[in-house]
């Protein structure tokens, strides 16, 4: 799970690496790329996607 966020796999996962990380995951999530998860993208995407 750390290298998920460790985005340079130093060992240490800093506040950009985890916010890039994090927004990246949101942006895939946001079929529509309008900023905001409906209730339709969130049924739509299997809940083991999630995350990865």
């Amino acid at each position: 799970m750390m290298t998920r966020f460790d985005g340079n796999r130093d060992q240490v996962i800093t506040m950009v690496e985890y916010r890039a990380a994090t927004l990246a995951n949101f942006d895939r999530l946001d079929t529509d790329k309008d900023g905001v998860r409906t209730r339709a993208e969130i049924n739509a995407v299997p809940p083991h996607a999630v995350g990865r």
